[in-house]
């Protein structure tokens, strides 16, 4: 869920010329970091990163600040720059739901998902954190992708990582993540269509976004 994406942004415009913020995400049993900057023509290069396996489950450690710190700090010390930080929620906690929906005239697009999504949760919406991609758009329909997460799990995460000293500029969807660092990276001809492919030890996913 990007929550704040604007420094996200200037970050990765060819014209900025400055070190990015650390991407972190907490997988099923390690920590993983990495820090881009960009140099003066432009390019984006990988500055420093790091993947350190827990000494507990994911969970156990996420309910302990400073435990959190801790692995941080051994992980921090590796060539990176400065607190600040975008993550992403673990996934067990994040819904994603594809959309497919038609405009109108006189409604926001932002109103005509959330309308939908309401009839497939639980509870209150108010009671979730919501964030949507439009993926595609094919005659008059449009579809996008949406994560939904309960809003008690993201406060109680940012919590987490603000007491063991991290400032957090954002949250992100992994594969929108990715597709977003395909794009900057891509000075000429930017992709309409990425494939990202995530090789894990049992698992690989791939996820295709296409605008």
């Amino acid at each position: 869920m990007s929550i704040a994406v604007r420094e996200i942004f200037g970050f990765l415009r060819p014209g900025a010329q400055r070190v990015g913020p650390i991407g972190l995400q907490f997988s099923d049993e390690r920590i993983n970091l990495v820090q881009l900057d960009r140099d003066g023509r432009g390019q984006l290069n990988l500055k420093a990163s790091a993947s350190i396996p827990y000494e507990t489950t994911r969970d156990a450690l996420l309910s302990d600040a400073q435990k959190v710190r801790t692995l941080l700090r051994s992980a921090l010390g590796k060539g990176f720059r400065g607190r600040t930080v975008i993550s992403a929620m673990p996934p067990e906690h994040v819904r994603m739901l594809s959309v497919a929906y038609r405009p109108e005239a006189d409604r926001e697009d932002a109103d005509l998902i959330l309308e939908q999504i309401t009839e497939r949760l639980d509870s209150e919406i108010s009671d979730y954190v919501v964030d949507y991609l439009p993926v595609r758009t094919a005659g008059d329909e449009r579809r996008a992708l949406v994560a939904v997460t309960p809003a008690a799990e993201v406060i109680t995460f940012l919590e987490t990582l603000r007491k063991a000293g991290l400032t957090v500029d954002a949250l992100e969807i992994g594969p929108v993540a990715v597709k977003r660092l395909v794009s900057a990276m891509t000075m000429q001809n930017q992709p309409n269509n990425v494939l990202v492919i995530n090789f894990g030890r049992d698992v690989a996913y791939m996820t295709m976004i296409s605008e």
